[in-house]
């Protein structure tokens, strides 16, 4: 074929060409599939694969036509769906632009999930009886994932944010494809065989529920029943399941929430460090401010005021002082003056002479001892006589 005889076309015009020549050969598809990687956006649009056993091909439904849908589509979901085919020129790839969805019925894969979900729980393998204790603070975090996932580097920037102390061990595996669940279950069982860690993360990120089946393999799922190391699993985003969440100890709805709740007892720490720091740091605000406010009261008119106002009530209390004690000294002198003055006429009352001064006497024998009693005198015994202004003797009659 000579060159000469071909057009010579631009990559948009050939694009173009292929778009017209879909659009023509087929105007409408009434299309049976399995409901593939559902991603629903912000902006309201729906995305997701509609694949069977042969094939795959992406699907777009835009925010005017999802409202018709009865429910939000799900992984393994089997639908018809009505729409034609269009080629998106940016990329040159093709895809189904979906008017209509009807639910036919559960795709195989998940109908085959749902079933051996029901049988381990049969067996008692997601028993809460099982479920080991999560560490609240482990020196070393496991994370057992390829090292390339996008899903690893979101558990690294949650930790390095919320526990940067924390050692992690990264335990390279293979999460995708044939060789995933052996990949998976060994670098459980090596982990545990050396102790390597005291807690595990499992993780990857999203994708279709094919991409996911690793996680749900026996495999895998008895490497964590057996486990003696807590296991947190993460696997995919928050509309996704595997089995293993099941029998994990705790389930995180994504990587970055199984980061979260693996460092959960070093950022409560962090949380209330701060909330000490910030309560400290307001109470000496306010102590600050109170000490301003009273230092603002006094300019140097009022402090004079102020200290003199201290001074006279100080004169004051030490004047009413000085004439309460004078008093009570007083007080006191007259006291003794009283007391004295009545022990004296006390004392008086008993003198002896007191009582001579009354015309009374005192009768002595020769050796000076009173005489109390008549029958102690005889006859011409000499005896003295005391009376109050003097003493004389006498001879005694009969």
């Amino acid at each position: 074929m000579k060159q000469s005889n071909i057009p010579i076309l631009s990559v948009s015009d050939l694009t173009s060409l292929i778009k017209q020549t879909f659009s023509e050969s087929f105007p409408h598809l009434n299309i049976i599939g399995e409901v593939s990687n559902f991603r629903p956006s912000s902006t309201g649009h729906w995305y997701f694969s509609l694949k069977d056993k042969g094939a795959s091909i992406s699907v777009v439904m835009f925010k005017n036509n999802t409202w018709k849908v009865e429910r939000l589509l799900k992984e393994g979901d089997q639908v018809q769906i009505l729409g034609n085919l269009d080629v998106y020129a940016p990329r040159g790839t093709y895809s189904i632009k979906c008017e209509s969805i009807s639910f036919v019925g559960t795709g195989d894969i998940l109908a085959q999930l749902e079933i051996r979900k029901r049988a381990y729980q049969a067996a008692g393998w997601f028993d809460e009886k099982l479920k080991k204790p999560i560490c609240k603070f482990p020196t070393k975090l496991g994370v057992i994932t390829s090292p390339t996932t996008a899903a690893l580097q979101d558990v690294l920037q949650v930790l390095a944010r919320r526990a940067p102390s924390l050692d992690v061990l990264i335990i390279p595996c293979v999460v995708q494809g044939e060789a995933a669940a052996k990949s998976i279950a060994n670098a459980i069982e090596v982990a545990n065989t050396f102790d390597l860690c005291d807690q595990i993360i499992v993780t990857r990120g999203g994708g279709s529920i094919e991409d996911l089946l690793a996680f749900s393999e026996e495999i895998v799922l008895r490497a964590i029943l057996n486990s003696k190391i807590p296991i947190i699993s993460g696997v995919g985003h928050e509309i996704d399941f595997a089995l293993c969440d099941f029998v994990s100890d705790l389930r995180a709805p994504t990587p970055s929430a199984a980061a979260e709740l693996a460092s959960s007892g070093y950022n409560d720490i962090k949380s209330k460090s701060q909330e000490l720091t910030a309560n400290i740091e307001s109470a000496l605000d306010n102590k600050i401010y109170y000490l301003q406010e009273r230092i603002l009261r006094y300019d140097v008119t009022n402090l004079n005021s102020f200290v003199m106002s201290k001074i006279d009530n100080m004169y004051f209390r030490a004047a009413n002082a000085s004439n309460d004690i004078e008093l009570a000294l007083n007080n006191k002198i007259i006291d003794f003056e009283n007391r004295y003055n009545l022990a004296k006429v006390e004392i008086d009352s008993l003198n002896p002479k007191s009582i001579l001064k009354k015309g009374y006497a005192i009768i002595k024998d020769k050796n000076k001892q009173i005489i109390s009693s008549v029958k102690d005198l005889n006859k011409d015994d000499i005896v003295g006589i005391m009376f109050v202004d003097g003493e004389t003797s006498a001879k005694v009659g009969n």
